[in-house]
Protein backbone atom coordinates (compact mmCIF):
# COMPACT_ATOMS: atom_id res chain seq x y z
CA UNK A 1 0.00 0.00 0.00
CA UNK A 2 2.72 2.51 0.95
CA UNK A 3 5.52 1.05 -1.20
CA UNK A 4 4.85 3.49 -4.05
CA UNK A 5 4.58 6.56 -1.82
CA UNK A 6 7.53 8.91 -1.52
CA UNK A 7 8.69 10.04 1.93
CA UNK A 8 7.45 13.57 1.16
CA UNK A 9 3.98 12.28 0.23
CA UNK A 10 3.91 10.11 3.36
CA UNK A 11 4.71 13.08 5.63
CA UNK A 12 2.07 15.20 3.89
CA UNK A 13 -0.49 12.45 4.41
CA UNK A 14 0.47 12.10 8.06
CA UNK A 15 0.18 15.87 8.52
CA UNK A 16 -3.33 15.93 7.09
CA UNK A 17 -4.39 12.98 9.23
CA UNK A 18 -2.81 14.56 12.28
CA UNK A 19 -4.81 17.75 11.72
CA UNK A 20 -8.04 15.81 11.29
CA UNK A 21 -7.48 13.84 14.47
CA UNK A 22 -6.37 16.95 16.42
CA UNK A 23 -9.55 18.72 15.42
CA UNK A 24 -11.70 15.73 16.38
CA UNK A 25 -10.10 15.94 19.82
CA UNK A 26 -10.97 19.66 19.93
CA UNK A 27 -7.34 20.65 20.40
CA UNK A 28 -5.91 23.84 18.97
CA UNK A 29 -2.48 24.10 17.43
CA UNK A 30 -1.51 26.26 20.40
CA UNK A 31 -2.56 23.54 22.85
CA UNK A 32 -0.51 20.96 20.95
CA UNK A 33 2.39 23.40 20.96
CA UNK A 34 2.16 23.75 24.72
CA UNK A 35 2.04 19.97 25.17
CA UNK A 36 5.03 19.33 22.91
CA UNK A 37 7.20 22.47 23.03
CA UNK A 38 6.96 22.53 19.23
CA UNK A 39 6.18 25.92 17.74
CA UNK A 40 2.75 26.71 16.33
CA UNK A 41 4.27 27.61 12.93
CA UNK A 42 5.93 24.18 12.75
CA UNK A 43 2.65 22.43 13.59
CA UNK A 44 0.86 24.55 10.98
CA UNK A 45 3.47 23.71 8.33
CA UNK A 46 3.26 20.00 9.18
CA UNK A 47 -0.52 19.94 8.96
CA UNK A 48 -0.62 21.93 5.73
CA UNK A 49 2.08 19.88 3.99
CA UNK A 50 4.54 22.75 3.83
CA UNK A 51 7.18 21.00 5.90
CA UNK A 52 8.40 17.64 4.75
CA UNK A 53 11.59 17.14 6.73
CA UNK A 54 10.28 16.67 10.26
CA UNK A 55 12.65 14.81 12.55
CA UNK A 56 11.59 11.49 13.97
CA UNK A 57 11.73 12.93 17.49
CA UNK A 58 9.42 15.81 16.52
CA UNK A 59 7.01 13.40 14.87
CA UNK A 60 6.93 11.24 18.01
CA UNK A 61 6.25 14.27 20.22
CA UNK A 62 3.34 15.30 18.03
CA UNK A 63 1.83 11.82 17.92
CA UNK A 64 2.28 11.34 21.66
CA UNK A 65 0.45 14.64 22.32
CA UNK A 66 -2.65 13.17 20.66
CA UNK A 67 -2.17 9.89 22.53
Amino acid sequence: MMENVSPVEAIRTLGARFKDYRMRLNLTQRQVSELTAISVPTIYKFESGRITDLSFVTMLKLLKALD
